[in-house]
This record gives structure tokens, sequence and C-alpha cells, in this order.
């Protein structure tokens, strides 16, 4: 079989290999297209790949979605999602894009996050309405365009600088795996990344140039360099166990009394109060999902707060983290700067959170800590409670 394979099939063989096989030779310059050295590499291409293919426990026909089918292991949303694409295209009478690189940028996206950017931003738009007597909707959705593309912006880089850094490869659960699986290639991944962030200046020049708020650069400097920067190096501070300070201050400090700064140019003290329980909700979140990888994590060189810790440590302190922001909650609500909603949302999170220490025990004491990745959903559950909550306590207040 060996010597019958054609210049092209090879080259189709480097090209199913995907950048994390193909990339290192054409890199290296160890691979010529050239009839002598064809024959054998194109075999050897075709057993790392069906190697691969048998270690990830996916085949190619996994991989290429039939359009129109129900898939196994998509979820509800991603099949509705390729249900309506399949629409979208027969009503328009051609292909747009193949279902699988599709399905690729989505979960690359990470769309289940994006609860983290709404309520910091609609808790600032609330409360900016409370103090002027106006819905700035205009000026809102230019933020809220603005902190989306940071927050894809930041989920992209994360999937990319971790590739290249060998972070997420095989064994680990981190990253959405397209580029693992050569659905999206790194060029296009920095293309992307270019865009967002050139976007997001964009955006913020509009919003300075319209409010004559020269402040608001601070906050888009800071915003931009949190994203890039939690695993680009050389900073990199994800790899320095400072991602949930980070987060604490962008997500919750930035978005929550920066937007409120953008809509009415006043400084709030109640809403950098509010910016606190937030804040930690977030940082709670990318501490949840890092508990996962404690050990894959540290194998790679990646140092977050969970591994530093250690996994008995790394337990107590999640125990803790909820609960304290319960009381933040609570305080919020004696000093009058939320209203009854908030200690709803907080009530109703309380068995959420008994559920999550449940398997964070769980992992502990089998030492079993990759299987907590499917019950991320609790936090953020719970944070869609208490920002919900928070959102509506500071409308009814």
């Amino acid at each position: 079989m060996g010597e019958g394979l054609s210049q092209g099939r090879a080259r189709k063989a480097l090209h199913g290999l995907g950048p994390g096989g193909a990339l290192p030779l054409l890199f290296q310059g160890h691979f010529r297209y050239t009839a002598g050295q064809t024959q054998g590499s194109a075999l050897a291409l075709f057993k790392i790949r069906r190697a691969q293919e048998r270690k990830v426990g996916e085949t190619t026909k996994t991989d290429q979605i039939p359009d129109g089918k129900a898939s196994r292991g998509l979820s509800a949303v991603e099949q509705r999602l390729c249900a309506w694409k399949c629409a979208l295209e027969k009503a328009l009478g051609r292909d747009l894009v193949r279902t699988d690189v599709a399905l690729a940028w989505w979960r690359a996206s990470r769309p289940a996050f994006y609860v983290a950017t709404l309520v910091p931003l609609f808790l600032g738009f609330v409360q900016a309405y409370k103090t002027t007597g106006k819905w700035q909707f205009g000026l809102f959705l230019v933020i809220l365009t603005a902190c989306f593309f940071l927050h894809l912006a930041a989920n992209l880089a994360n999937d990319y600088y971790d590739y290249v850094g060998g972070v997420d490869g095989e064994g680990t659960i981190g990253g959405s795996r397209g580029l693992q699986k050569g659905l999206i290639t790194l060029r296009q991944y920095r293309v992307t990344l270019s865009a967002l962030f050139g976007g997001t200046v964009l955006l913020a020049l509009a919003g300075v140039l319209y409010t004559g708020l020269w402040g608001i650069w601070l906050i888009i400097g800071f915003a931009l360099f949190s994203s890039y920067c939690y695993v680009a190096p050389p900073i990199r501070y994800g790899y320095r166990a400072l991602g949930e300070v980070f987060v604490f201050l962008s997500m919750g400090l930035c978005m929550t009394a920066g937007s409120y700064y953008t809509l009415t140019g006043l400084v709030s003290p109640a809403m950098v109060a509010l910016s606190v329980p937030v804040g930690l909700m977030v940082a709670g979140i990318l501490y949840f999902q890092s508990m996962p990888e404690i050990y894959t994590d540290a194998a790679s060189g990646k140092r977050t707060l969970a591994n530093l810790l250690g996994p008995e440590r790394a337990r107590v302190l999640y125990r803790f983290w909820w609960p304290f922001i319960f009381i933040l909650i609570l305080a919020l609500w004696l000093g009058n700067v939320t209203a009854w909603p908030a200690l709803l949302g907080a009530a109703l999170s309380i068995p959420l959170h008994k559920k999550a220490c449940a398997h964070v025990d769980t992992a502990l004491i089998s030492d079993q800590w990759l299987p907590l990745d499917a019950h991320g959903h609790l936090v953020r559950k719970m944070y869609l409670l208490c920002g919900v909550g928070l959102v509506a306590g500071v409308a009814l207040n």
C-alpha cells in the first residue's frame, strides 16, 4: 500500500493529521513533497492519524457530523443549532460551512460562560437608569458588544496558547478540541483574535468620543491586558495562580463599576460594593473549572490556585468560597444597596452549592478529579441565580 500512494494522497494525509501533527514537520523542514520520500511518510501519517483517533475515542466520521441529523455526543443546544443551520442552507440553496467546523467554533467560544459578562453589565445599566432616569440603549449596546468581544477573545486566546504550549493535549479536558482535531487552524485563530481586539478598540474609541470620558481608556486598557495576557507569553498570569485575581478585577470591578461610569460619568461606592460579590462569583467559576485539571495542569507546568493549594486545601477553599459570597449579599441587603430578590437568589443557590461540594468530596476521596468537570454547570447556575437576584434587587431597591 505504501508504494502505491501518490504525492496528492500524501498531502491529504498531512492535511488530515491536523496542526498538532503536521505543523511540527513543516516548521522543522523535515517534510518534502518528493516521490522518494512520499511513500513511507504517507503510510506513517495514516498510522499516526488512526492512533490519534483511537486515543481520543472519536473517528473522522464522528467529527464530520452529517447535516440535518442529530449526532451522538451533541448537546440539545448543539443539535438545535445544527437543525437551524441546515434549514438556513436549504432556504439559501447553498452550503455555508461544514457542520463539524461550525460546532468547533461554537465550542471554542464557550457560550455557556457568557452569563458571566451579562450580569455585571446589566447591574451597571439598571443602576445607571436609577441615577439618571434615562435608558441609554445605544451606548449600552456598544459596551455590551465590546465586552462580548473581549470575553470571546479571552476564550480563543486561552485555546490558542494552551494548545501551542502543549497544555491542552491528549489526556486533558481543557480547550474546545477544534485545534486538536484540525477543524480550526492556528492562522484562523490569529485572524479572529486580531479582529476581536481591533473591534474592541474601535468601540472604545466610539464610546470615548460620544461621552467625552477619557477614563474609559484606563478601563478598556486593563480589560485588553487581562483578556490577552491570561495565557499569552511572556506574562501568562493564568499560569502563575493569578487567574482568579484578574478575573475578579476585570469581570467584577471593571465591568460592574466601569459600565456604570461609562453610562453616567460617575464613580459610585455602591457599584464598587456590588462588584465585589460579582467578581468573586466569576472567580469562583474559574476556580471550580480549574479543579478537574488539578493534576494535569501541574504536570504541564501551569500553576493554578487549585494545584498550588493541593487537593485537600483546594476542597476546603471551595467549601467556604460561596458561603462568603452569600454573606456579602446579605451585607448588601442590610446596607440597603440591593433589595430582597438578592437574598432569594442566594437562598436558591445553597442546594446547588451543597451538590457541588459533594462532588468535590467525591473527587478528593477517589482521587479522580477529571469527572468533576461534568458538574461545572452547578456553579454557573449559582452565578445566574445570585446575579439575576442582584440585578432585580437593584431595580426594586
